[in-house]
């Protein structure tokens, strides 16, 4: 993980210390951002160059757009960043600015959908909001992103092994809907496929709908770490639905990490849902395939909690964080018995569920009452964990403001 925060304050520093240069692109306008969008997918090369947004954008009037899915009159689609020929490779910082009306409405050929279609490390998005919008496709789905993953994965269709850097993306967050008809959405990103790759201090208020591996933060992830994210958005869909993710698992032998994230948004799945992840597998994945099992030193699963409602019909854990816990070889999980994560209080029993497919959770989540949970005493629990390590963890704070219906909140720090 140094690398990737390595990655990280390298790039702190390149945005920092090169925003007013000359060969950094400022975009202000609607028009500017779409000529972005045309060179980058025409092949124009951004690797370690710096894109930022100076103004908020509005792609579309945004009057009715939670109706955009039945009548959208005269909005003009957006083309994502980023094609599988000519991925996104850069640094792209909104600078706290949002896009509003994105508007994307496609058939059996609507793959990589977002803002971004398709990002390739190394790469950096950060500080970007998309609001007000509509994004539906066929697969791979997400606010900011479609799709995100290492050069290496991409290169071994091709049988060129070469090993990049990572992707981070950080701060962004999601306020429209995103909608697949067959897999893989998320509010942020779609799929990640690459380990050395973050997701951090992000956020999903949006709708997500799907049918498999569908996530409030990520689909289909197969990140290396995932922390201080916040989801509460509905998420809905059949198999492996989460609010922070759908489906997670190790790519290669390189460690995970799901820590510090909160769910307060309702989750809707036929099997395998759950407030934190719909499924998570401790298999290691070598492109698309099981290559092994993970150890007891690869997952790292800490300080979550869920708060939202889960209704899952069947195939479902009791605990509300994990909608399976799959471990492969039918043996409990020891990795995760020193850590802490919390669930609410569910008023109806879970035993009402097929239990065809149960596993009960591994002993570390910890239920309390819904006005336990919003009290001073939960948010002291949960910065037990984050003041031990104040530079990776964001403090909790009370929902003073009811943002989020009273239950503790993330406060990001820069």
């Amino acid at each position: 993980m140094k690398h990737l925060h390595l990655l990280l304050f390298c790039s702190t520093l390149l945005v920092s210390s090169i925003i007013c240069a000359k060969d950094t692109l400022r975009i202000s306008t609607t028009t500017e951002l779409e000529s972005f969008a045309r060179n980058v997918n025409k092949g124009k090369n951004f690797r370690n160059k710096v894109v930022v947004l100076v103004n908020d954008i509005f792609v579309n009037d945004t009057a009715g757009w939670k109706q955009w899915e039945n009548r959208a009159v005269n909005k003009r689609q957006w083309t994502p960043i980023g094609t599988w020929r000519y991925p996104f490779k850069g640094i792209f910082d909104g600078q706290g600015h949002a896009v509003y009306g994105l508007y994307i409405n496609r058939g059996t050929d609507g793959f990589f959908c977002g803002l971004f279609g398709q990002v390739q490390s190394p790469a950096v998005i950060r500080n970007v909001s998309v609001k007000a919008s509509y994004i539906k496709g066929c697969r791979y789905a997400g606010g900011i992103a479609g799709v995100v993953y290492k050069e290496k994965w991409r290169n071994q269709f091709t049988r060129k092994i070469v090993v990049t850097d990572s992707v981070v993306i950080q701060r962004c967050s999601n306020e429209g809907n995103v909608t697949v008809t067959r897999r893989t959405a998320g509010g942020i990103v779609g799929l990640v496929a690459g380990a050395a790759f973050g997701i951090l201090d992000c956020e999903n208020s949006g709708q997500v709908r799907g049918k498999h591996e569908i996530g409030g933060i990520v689909g289909e992830c197969y990140a290396r770490e995932v922390r201080n994210c916040a989801n509460r958005g509905g998420v809905e869909g059949i198999t492996q639905v989460g609010g922070i993710a759908g489906f997670m698992a190790l790519l290669e032998k390189n460690g995970i990490e799901v820590a510090n994230n909160y769910n307060t948004g309702h989750v809707r799945a036929r099997q395998y849902g759950g407030g934190i992840v719909g499924e998570l597998s401790m298999g290691i994945f070598t492109g698309w395939f099981l290559t092994g099992i993970s150890t007891a030193q690869s997952v790292t699963f800490d300080n979550c909690y869920n708060a939202g409602t889960v209704d899952c019909d069947y195939f479902a854990s009791a605990d509300r964080l994990m909608g399976r816990w799959n471990n492969l070889n039918g043996s409990s999980i020891p990795m995760l018995r020193n850590s802490r994560n919390y669930s609410i209080e569910a008023a109806e029993a879970p035993f009402n569920r097929q239990t065809a497919d149960y596993q009960p959770s591994p002993g570390v989540v910890i239920t309390f009452r819904e006005e336990e949970m919003k009290s001073p005493f939960f948010v002291k629990r949960l910065n037990d964990f984050s003041i031990r390590n104040p530079q990776r963890y964001s403090t909790w704070v009370l929902d003073s403001l009811y943002t989020n219906n009273g239950f503790p909140i993330l406060k990001f720090t820069n």
